[in-house]
């Protein structure tokens, strides 16, 4: 009867070692399902996040398409500026090769103009 209480008292604390391992598990298998959540939302962040960097390249590469252009841009009308001083250079110099030429012309008095 001592024997059998022994062992009833030993299938006891072995049952309630199982219980507590069972609900140790399921601890455990609660903690892996809210890690896996936790990673799936981190790779979901990593995903919108890696979707965005690809549209700002895409953005700065349109804004400098765009800078190359106003800088071609840029150049064409300095040259046109350069172009457009030697050319009022020229007329200036003209203009003062005509009024001295005028000089040597002279209307006598009361001469029609036209």
């Amino acid at each position: 009867a001592s024997a059998a209480r022994e062992i009833k008292g030993l299938i006891e604390a072995s049952v309630s070692c199982v219980e507590a391992g069972n609900e140790q598990v399921a601890s455990a298998g609660r903690a892996m399902a809210e890690i896996v959540e936790s990673v799936q939302s981190i790779t979901d962040s990593i995903a919108r996040i890696h979707a965005a960097a690809d549209e700002q390249a895409i953005g700065i590469e349109q804004v400098n398409g765009s800078v190359s252009q106003i800088e071609g841009m840029t150049q064409q009308n300095a040259a046109l500026v350069e172009q457009s001083a030697k050319v009022a250079q020229s007329l200036n110099q003209q203009t003062h090769n005509l009024i001295g030429a005028i000089r040597y012309f002279t209307l006598a008095e009361g001469a029609p103009t036209s």
